[in-house]
């Protein structure tokens, strides 16, 4: 049956964008790319349909958002740069369609002539729907680091000091020595918001490399990410609206990441936690009054946390992230894009490590001078 433009089927259990309304989109932007003489071109008018149209499918696929967001980008900083408000600028200016969303609508080509009910444009209804989480990761950030943590997977656990955010290239706020908190919050740096995002990307990072290692799950995996900032939970959720020009490389890495998570039959719940319940998660991320200055200073404070493993997490992939807080243009496609981070490895600390002498989940034989 279709139902609010969905196709759903009651055998199968899914829903589904349907071919037909693909089938229109691919004309329509077969069209678009059919230009030649004078680059591609579009009238705003043009360009908020076919957003709202990828924008309609976000429920059913990730790909909605994910294809949507380099048009949404393009067409905000067009209507910033207009010098009418009348409608005739709405409908008869030009756009300049940028290489970002030329390749973007040459990926979304190749997948909208799928057949119906593809994988692609398809989810079982179990993940269309709040439910109860089979897995919790909690996740907090200050001026002086970040961390996570889950009891699942076995129980794992992450940390990164300020200082070896700076050596793999985030622009940091200087601190005071007493508090973690800015000097000076008008200096230039990373503000917490940002910080809290990078937060759940890197969680959502790791919960992806723990179920590419655990069997098919037919109901599938349901994620509660926790966080207790709920900008960085909006901006997971919707990351096609983010307006800040410094989080959208960041948003558009994260909704890659949300892609993968489809594709391994998972939904990730970005959902809030009281400050005064998220604990662990703030001990990990601190480094008050040399209270945390070690790993084991962490553990004695937080029980729960002496049963999780310490992961190492990849540089290249804190690198990666430092380079897109940092308003790096989004001049990538999805496979350039995403098939890196996910390549990497997941480490942890071997056992009988020395966990006073240990601070962040960086690998130890780590240099970051090479």
């Amino acid at each position: 049956m279709l139902y609010l433009g969905f196709r759903i089927n009651s055998r199968s259990m899914t829903g589904s964008w349907p071919y037909a309304k693909r089938a229109e989109l691919y004309k329509e932007l077969t069209a678009i790319l059919s230009q030649q003489s004078h680059g591609v071109t579009i009238s705003p008018q043009q360009m908020a349909s076919i957003i709202g149209k990828l924008q309609s499918a976000i429920s059913i696929s990730p790909w909605g958002t994910y294809l949507s967001f380099s048009m949404a980008t393009n067409l905000t900083r067009a209507s910033r740069n207009a010098y009418s408000t009348s409608r005739s600028w709405w409908s008869k200016a030009k756009i300049r369609v940028n290489k970002t969303v030329i390749q973007d609508i040459r990926l979304l080509l190749e997948t909208l002539l799928a057949p119906e009910e593809d994988p692609i444009w398809t989810r079982p209804i179990a993940l269309l729907v709040p439910r109860e989480a089979t897995h919790c990761f909690k996740s907090d950030a200050s001026y002086a680091g970040i961390g996570g943590w889950t009891l699942n997977f076995g129980g794992l656990m992450w940390r990164i000091t300020r200082e070896d955010l700076v050596l793999l290239g985030f622009n940091m706020k200087t601190i005071g020595q007493a508090i973690d908190e800015p000097t000076d919050p008008a200096t230039p740096g990373l503000h917490i918001n940002p910080l809290e995002f990078i937060a759940c990307i890197i969680n959502l990072w790791v919960l992806l490399k723990c179920i590419q290692l655990l069997p098919p799950c037919d109901t599938g995996y349901v994620i509660d990410l926790l966080s207790d900032n709920t900008s960085a939970l909006s901006w997971l959720k919707v990351t096609a609206a983010t307006r800040n020009p410094a989080l959208q490389p960041l948003a558009r890495f994260a909704s890659a990441l949300l892609i993968q998570a489809s594709h391994v039959l998972t939904r990730v719940q970005p959902r809030h936690i009281a400050g005064k319940l998220n604990v662990e998660a703030d001990a990990l991320s601190r480094f008050t009054n040399g209270r945390f200055k070690s790993w084991a200073d962490v553990i004695a404070q937080c029980s729960q946390l002496q049963t999780c493993t310490i992961c190492l997490l990849p540089p290249e992939l804190l690198v990666t992230l430092a380079a897109l807080s940092s308003s790096t243009p989004i001049e990538v496609t999805y496979q350039e894009q995403t098939p890196a981070p996910l390549i990497l490895d997941l480490d942890f600390l071997p056992d009988g490590s020395n966990l006073r002498v240990i601070r962040s989940s960086l690998p130890l034989s780590y240099d970051p001078l090479k």
